[in-house]
This record gives C-alpha cells, sequence and structure tokens, in this order.
C-alpha cells in the first residue's frame, strides 16, 4: 500500500446515509454487474464505482436502463484522489469471482473502511473476523451482509480500528523488507 492511504482524517459512522465504495478494473472477473443489482436492493444507500475498463459502456447502459440514481461511474482516478474517495464513503465492497490479494481492498482499510466482499482469492486470511464475506454470485448475500454491518453502527468504528491496524502490514517498505530477508 502506498503511504498516502495511511494519512488519517477523521471518520464518524453516526449518520443516516451511507455511501459505499468500489474500486476496480471494468472487466469480467470482478463482477460488476451484481453491484448493480445490489443498488437496486438498497437504494437507500450511494454507490461509487471507480476505475476503467471493457466493461465501462455495458455498465453505464444497464445503470441507464435500471433508471439507478443511487449509483455513479467516477473513471479512474489517481491515488490522491482515491485516497479522499474513500475517506468520503463508508464501506468499501469487492464482488470479484477470482482475486489474489486486493489491493484497492488493502487501501480501503488501510483508510479505516469496513469491508464487504466476495470469497474469491486471499481475502479471507487478511481481514479476519471483522469484515464480511459474502458468495460471489450471490447478490442476496451481499445485501444481507450490508444491512448487517449498517445495523452495528457501533461496530463500524471497531472494524475501523482493526482494518487500520492490519493494513500497516502491507506497507510498501515492510513488504519490500520481507521480500528481502526472503530472498537473502
Amino acid at each position: 500500500i502506498q503511504s498516502i492511504f495511511f494519512k488519517k482524517y477523521p471518520r464518524s459512522f453516526q449518520k443516516k446515509t451511507f455511501q459505499v465504495i468500489v474500486v476496480a478494473n471494468l472487466v469480467e472477473k470482478k463482477n460488476l454487474d451484481v453491484v448493480l443489482e445490489i443498488a437496486m436492493e438498497l437504494t437507500n444507500l450511494n454507490f461509487l464505482i471507480v476505475g476503467d475498463g471493457p466493461k465501462k459502456d455495458h455498465l453505464n447502459k444497464r445503470i441507464k436502463e435500471l433508471n439507478l440514481s443511487n449509483i455513479q461511474m467516477l473513471g479512474y482516478k489517481n491515488h490522491k484522489e482515491l485516497h479522499m474517495l474513500y475517506y468520503e464513503s463508508d464501506i468499501f465492497m469487492l464482488t470479484s469471482k477470482k482475486e489474489g490479494t486486493p489491493t484497492a481492498m488493502l487501501e480501503a482499510m488501510a483508510c479505516g473502511l469496513p469491508v464487504v466482499t466476495s470469497n474469491a482469492g486471499n481475502v479471507n486470511s487478511v481481514l479476519g473476523s471483522y469484515n464480511f464475506i459474502a458468495q460471489a454470485n450471490n447478490k442476496n448475500n451481499f445485501v444481507d451482509k450490508l444491512n448487517e454491518l449498517l445495523e452495528k453502527k457501533d461496530f463500524l468504528e471497531e472494524v475501523s480500528n482493526y482494518n487500520i491496524a492490519v493494513s500497516k502490514t502491507y506497507n510498501w517498505e515492510l513488504v519490500a523488507k520481507n521480500i528481502d530477508n526472503f530472498i537473502l
């Protein structure tokens, strides 16, 4: 994780309106159509999709067809812009069918965001029990996990602090040192 994501700003979960941020390359394996289905169901939440890629036109077309007013496609953002968007948001969501260890999720954790994610890749070993893991192709499971998280507003602060602590083990300096130690 780049150091900019460790710069901390005040965060409050005691509010009425929540925003969910999705940061991804807009490709098939990221399973972003599920985000639109979730947005249709959870009209009380605002959704941001940050990223670019071959699925961009498809997603924009579906948003218009479904008349979704609670979702915005923001395109590519640099690290500074992305950092601010994480702090303007309340929950990070990842809907991928396949993953390694997602950098965007680690960045969001460094900014103190609770995470709702699919069970793809290595996310379970990073997140522990403080976050919410759904089945990749199960919109209802994601909806349930988001609702469960939002019902525990007092718990969100605890999750936020936990995620910040875990993310520190993924900073570039520490990762580089671990690689050097492994090679030598």
